[in-house]
């Protein structure tokens, strides 16, 4: 495998993403200006189709940036995004909520398909 790394600060972490050898992708830094804990590669397949992985740092205190979700949406048709976002709602079976949570799941409610895929996946663990 082959790391990606990208340090947060001068205290140690960082984000990853380990990719595995032999698949071509470009590491992409037009979405910086959001926050310094995001990180994302891009992976062309297909003649013209193109996929982001992003990896999403969030501090403990900190706001997610719903403008970050709105640009992700609008500029990359295939996605996936993953990371620490200390968000926590009850949509998703936590016991309290915080903001973050509330910002995700706002996010998270505008697409009916995302939203489909949580409660499939509430229901599936609850059996």
């Amino acid at each position: 495998m082959q790391p990606y790394l990208k340090p947060c600060n001068k205290y140690g972490g960082g984000l990853a993403i380990l990719v595995k050898e032999g698949i071509e992708l470009i590491q992409d830094f037009s979405f910086e200006e959001f926050s310094s804990g995001i990180f994302f590669i891009k992976l062309n397949y297909g003649k013209n189709d193109q996929f982001y992985v992003f990896s999403l740092r969030n501090s403990l205190n900190v706001l997610l940036n719903f403008d970050l979700f709105e640009k992700i949406n609008r500029k990359c048709k295939n996605f996936i995004l993953g990371g620490g976002l200390y968000a926590r709602t009850k949509q998703v079976c936590c016991l309290v909520e915080n903001q973050n949570g509330i910002i995700l799941y706002t996010k998270i409610g505008s697409c009916p398909e995302c939203d489909q895929v949580i409660n499939d996946h509430i229901f599936r663990d609850q059996k």
